[in-house]
């Protein structure tokens, strides 16, 4: 086996990122993030408490608390913090990894 130099040639900018935006990944990422940037304001600027519930709270519920506490306590940017984030937002409210990452998509019956 010899390793060519095909690597030099290879540009996955160009065939990965069209593939992200007709995905509208963009798009929902820079909707979470003014929703972040919102209840920040809120909560830093105006004082206020805040509520947040997306429409299924499997999701963006999470992802948007996460991201709030990771940007208010920086006890959230540590290892165990984050490990604790994602326990106690994810975890404990039952986030559908499996479904979401399509582990275990067939299913497995035990004998």
């Amino acid at each position: 086996y010899e390793i060519q130099d095909n690597h030099k040639s290879f540009n996955s900018t160009e065939i990965y990122s069209p593939m992200i935006e007709n995905s509208g990944y963009n798009t929902m990422i820079s909707l979470i993030l003014k929703a972040v940037n919102s209840v920040l304001d809120s909560m830093l600027n105006k004082n206020l408490n805040v509520l947040v519930h997306c429409s299924d709270g499997w999701d963006r519920t999470a992802q948007m608390c996460s991201l709030v506490q990771n940007c208010l306590d920086p006890y959230y940017r540590t290892f165990e913090g984050f490990l604790v984030l994602i326990s106690k937002d994810w975890l404990n409210f039952g986030h559908q990894f499996n479904m979401r990452l399509g582990h275990f998509a067939q299913s497995y019956k035990s004998d």
